[in-house]
């Protein structure tokens, strides 16, 4: 009897003693995840939980993979930066986006990868923001310098 055709596939590469699984998730491309064993049976056990995974994640509309919160940043300001051209106040929403950015966001999530921001790390950040400029970061700040020619 034909087993049925699984929507992934477990594999063996040259340069890896573990097995990996193959499979396509609509939207997010073509993942490759290496399953940690070399055992079959536990290897196709943990493809299953590792494809699941996967599309759950998609389900709920996760970003995929494990770029950090910094790269998205500054791939949401480049792209902003773009859009506006020469339009006035389009650039002053990206140079007020690039202040909270630079100033709380990327020193907070930092490299943390996208995928780990979850609902108490915002709360974390909702509190650390709060106190920034009575008892953070802010706190120590004296003075600020402005360059006018930067702009």
């Amino acid at each position: 009897m034909d087993q049925p055709k699984l929507p992934y596939v477990v594999f063996s590469r040259v340069d890896s003693p573990s097995l990996w699984v193959r499979f396509s998730i609509p939207g997010q491309g073509q993942k490759r995840i290496c399953l940690k064993t070399s055992n079959e049976e536990e290897a196709k056990r943990n493809a299953e939980l590792e494809y699941q995974r996967a599309l759950w994640s998609a389900e709920q509309g996760t970003l995929p993979g494990r770029t950090s919160f910094d790269k998205v940043a500054r791939q949401y300001l480049e792209s902003a930066q773009l859009e506006a051209g020469s339009n006035p106040s389009k650039l002053s929403k990206v140079a007020a986006d690039r202040g909270v950015l630079d100033r709380y966001m990327v020193p907070f999530f930092g490299r943390s990868p996208i995928t780990a921001i979850s609902v108490p790390k915002l709360h974390s950040y909702m509190e650390w923001r709060r106190s920034y400029w009575t008892s953070g970061p802010g706190a120590k700040e004296t003075l600020k310098r402005i360059d006018r020619e930067a702009r």
